[in-house]
Formats: structure tokens, C-alpha cells, sequence
């Protein structure tokens, strides 16, 4: 599932959609707490959502080094 999400947002530029995998679902508590909803982060994010995804996936563990 992380490889067709990777495929998806970068090799196809589909940054519209997000598959809820558990490495995002493990990120997005982190950054909003225990009870993060992906329907509520989908909506805000909209078709950015793959944006968010990049972001948290490569922002987030540098934020946790420093």
C-alpha cells in the first residue's frame, strides 16, 4: 500500500487523495492528537491532501531529531 500511495502521489502527481495507511495515521496523531479523524483531515486539506502527507512524512521526523 505505501509503494501505490508513493506511485500515486509522486510518479502520477495524484496529490488529491491520501490512502489512510498507518504510517500517516501514526504521523497525524502525533501532530493532532489520539483522536485524529481522516475524514476531517481530508476535508481540510482537500485536494491538497498529498501535500500534507509529504510534508508530515518529511517534516515530522526531523522535528522529532531536533
Amino acid at each position: 500500500p505505501f509503494a501505490a500511495a508513493a506511485i500515486l502521489l509522486r510518479g502520477l502527481g495524484r496529490m488529491d487523495e491520501l490512502p489512510w495507511l498507518p504510517t500517516f495515521a501514526e504521523h497525524a496523531r502525533t501532530l493532532y492528537g489520539k483522536r485524529v479523524d481522516h475524514a476531517a483531515l481530508a476535508t481540510r486539506y482537500g485536494a491538497l491532501i498529498g501535500y500534507w502527507s509529504f510534508y508530515v512524512m518529511t517534516g515530522l521526523p526531523r522535528l522529532r531529531a531536533s
